[in-house]
């Protein structure tokens, strides 16, 4: 049963409360504002810009419609991703860190190159270039055949044996 009507409840100088529209109830704050440790809602409806000065934490799942811009972003765990991964820099770069061994490795878009850095070692380890030459700059290690396409010209800077049976 009903316990009592009341039009306007007033929380002092910075809160009121009004009387039930609609089933509805609106909660006004003063210009100067509302200052509270905590407030405790099942449901939080709020339309226009919100402006959060510390931190928040959400204990459940996040669910964003729309743009989302957001800085320093620090994921724990395994992400996914239903579309493209797209990153636009003028130097875009993955950096692949393990935290227990070395070397670390760079994968990044330099100029139009493409480029495999080992960062331990400072070192490039493989580029194509915009023109798509392949660059391999230390040694490459093959198994045991070798098929080269229309290579043309192979040249060797030295061999082991006679050589008798080079063609």
């Amino acid at each position: 049963s009903t316990v009592g009507t009341a039009g306007t409840i007033n929380f002092g100088d910075n809160l009121s409360v009004s009387a039930i529209s609609g089933g509805s109830v609106t909660i006004t704050a003063s210009s100067s504002g509302v200052s509270t440790s905590q407030f405790d809602v099942n449901k939080l409806d709020v339309s226009g810009i919100s402006t959060f000065s510390g931190n928040i934490d959400v204990n459940a799942d996040l669910d964003v419609d729309g743009h989302t811009n957001l800085d320093n972003v620090s994921i724990a765990g395994i992400t996914t991703f239903s579309s493209d991964v797209v990153i636009s820099s003028t130097g875009p770069k993955i950096s692949l860190n393990d935290t227990n061994n070395n070397p670390d490795y760079d994968i990044l878009n330099t100029d139009g190159t493409f480029q495999v850095n080992d960062t331990s070692n400072g070192a490039v380890r493989f580029r194509i270039n915009d023109g798509g030459r392949v660059d391999i700059l230390q040694n490459l290690d093959v198994g045991s055949n070798i098929k080269l396409g229309n290579a043309g010209v192979v040249t060797a800077t030295s061999f082991s044996g006679s050589g008798a049976s080079l063609t």
